[in-house]
């Protein structure tokens, strides 16, 4: 019988008589291990005591998953690669200085001699660890413990403040579809707000591994329904439609980058005008949106009232026009000057918008009040 040969039977008999103390119930430590993650987690009595990074196999040679016990442990170990001879005990020994044996043959959690490969899928299947860190958890552990295996792509919580976070680790043995893992993942997180899924959807498209605040979807009230308006609350701020802030509030557009078809605003930094058409409260997950009312002779023009760049109200002078044309009355001729000290006149405007002041003092005949109680421009002309 060859050294080899009778060193591996002593191994297999030491695997055998250490599986005596395995199923001991006495023991109050528990190691998790999440492969995407590259962590280790140790608990002593269920309380997180202490988290590793590690190095976990590679694409073609991955970590298993399930549930193991450490069955025997060794200082100094032997590595005995296939088809290639034995490394001692050494600085060229990938097992490093200590190796903890798990009950699936081959695999175990041990030290290393490549220390830029922990935190990556470097390994052949083990889970190695930085060197002074498996000597912290050698001395720790005894044999029997219970370590779990995982492979979760996702996390999620939900923190002090109601809000919710999903972490996103990658998925480096291609196993799931991201989408749908999220989904499950929401699915099971008992959060007292919808997720708003396209703004998430835009988020989770980031490099992995990723923190992500999970974007929650806002009620809608005011002039408008949760079915004509879309919105989301997220990092401090309340989204709303890009082309439903543009056309109605300018001013507070925001052009985020994250986020391209929807925009938010300073709630700070809003005129107390803005603030009674965007009125946010968190308490209720509810902003109620108000637009600026325009009434010509009583009869309301959609569309034709915003707030302008300081929140002060404005009127598409185009919508009059069209008031009148729908009338088959004579086109009322509009000279001004606005605030910027230039001219216009209705010969060469295309969708302006003009302040009721300056509309009603181009055209004589016009008249008008504006009721903030209401948000509503009352707009006046004398058809005599």
């Amino acid at each position: 019988m060859t050294r080899k040969q009778l060193t591996i039977i002593l191994l297999w008999l030491g695997l055998l008589l250490t599986r005596i103390p395995v199923l001991a119930e006495d023991n109050s430590w528990t190691i998790m291990i999440n492969i995407p993650e590259y962590r280790l987690f140790l608990y002593h009595n269920g309380a997180l005591l202490k988290t590793y990074k590690v190095a976990v196999g590679k694409n073609n040679s991955p970590s298993p998953t399930g549930e193991f016990r450490i069955i025997n442990k060794v200082v100094n170990p032997t590595w005995y690669p296939e088809k290639r001879a034995a490394i001692p005990p050494g600085p060229q020994n990938p097992l490093g200085k200590y190796w903890m044996g798990l009950d699936s043959k081959g695999y175990g959690i041990h030290g290393n001699s490549a220390p830029w490969s922990i935190g990556a899928p470097a390994s052949r299947g083990c889970f190695r660890m930085d060197n002074e860190a498996i000597k912290e958890l050698f001395t720790l552990v005894p044999l029997g413990t219970l370590v779990k295996v995982n492979y979760d792509i996702i996390k999620c919580k939900i923190d002090n403040y109601n809000q919710a976070w999903l972490e996103i680790f990658p998925d480096i043995y291609h196993r799931f579809k991201l989408e749908t893992r999220v989904q499950q993942a929401l699915a099971e997180l008992d959060w007292k707000y919808v997720p708003h899924q396209k703004a998430l959807s835009t988020l989770i498209t980031a490099k992995k591994p990723l923190l992500v605040m999970i974007p929650r979807k806002v009620s809608i009230g005011g002039d408008y329904r949760e079915q004509e308006l879309d919105g989301f609350y997220w990092n401090g701020r309340v989204y709303l439609s890009r082309q439903f802030l543009e056309s109605n509030f300018p001013a507070i557009i925001n052009y985020d980058q994250v986020f391209s078809q929807f925009s938010s605003w300073d709630l700070d930094g809003m005129s107390e005008l803005v603030r009674k058409a965007l009125n946010w409260n968190d308490n209720f997950n509810l902003i109620s949106v108000r637009t600026l009312k325009v009434l010509l002779n009583d009869e309301k023009l959609n569309d034709a009232g915003r707030f302008g760049n300081q929140g002060e109200p404005q009127i598409n002078y185009s919508k009059i026009n069209n008031w009148f044309a729908d009338k088959q009355l004579p086109k009322p001729k509009l000279i001004a000057t606005i605030p910027d000290g230039s001219q216009f006149s209705d010969d060469n405007i295309e969708n302006l918008w003009v302040e009721p002041k300056v509309l009603t003092v181009g055209l004589n005949g016009f008249s008008h009040y504006f009721d903030e109680t209401s948000l509503t421009v009352f707009i006046y002309y004398n058809l005599r």
